[in-house]
């Protein structure tokens, strides 16, 4: 992933069209596994389509990985969802979770590569919270509703300018 964001970097993001297969192969592994490059990729491969279903839950346990990836599908699914308007943005969100906070939520704002750009925190009770994207570039970011470092949900956040 290194050398594909080299490429990015020096030729532009176009140029990552020429990797499809290369990227795609490591978007598909277990992310437990594959760590951040797992997600790097698919982030990567989200530029060009979003229409690429990652099953986790048969790749983790074909390696090995069952456990693991039981706890964190089952928690993402609709019961803890949260919406974000608006999407695309350039000014200011509003994320609005759509459960009941019973406890303290963080969200986490990671960049295209995985770094964390900003993180907030949802304290019990509060279900909607604004902040400004100003700051950030424009791009791909996703979102991730965390509660005692478990991921509830996760969402594809663009920014434009």
């Amino acid at each position: 992933m290194n050398e594909l964001y080299s490429i990015k970097q020096s030729y532009g993001q176009d140029t990552l069209k020429h990797y499809f297969e290369s990227l795609y192969s490591i978007a598909s592994q277990c992310p437990y596994s594959g760590g951040k490059a797992v997600y790097q990729a698919r982030a990567a491969l989200a530029l060009f389509t979003d229409t690429i279903y990652y099953d986790d839950a048969m790749v983790c346990a074909q390696v090995g990985i069952y456990r693991n990836i039981i706890s964190e599908h089952h928690s993402s699914n609709t019961a803890f969802d949260f919406s974000m308007v608006p999407n695309p943005a350039s000014q200011k969100v509003t994320v609005t979770l759509h459960f009941t906070n019973e406890q303290n939520i963080r969200l986490e704002i990671r960049n295209i590569m995985g770094g964390k750009v900003k993180e907030l925190e949802l304290d019990k009770g509060i279900n909607s919270i604004t902040f400004s994207v100003e700051q950030f570039d424009e791009g791909l970011y996703f979102v991730r509703a965390r509660k005692n470092r478990i991921t509830l949900s996760s969402k594809k956040l663009m920014i434009v300018k």
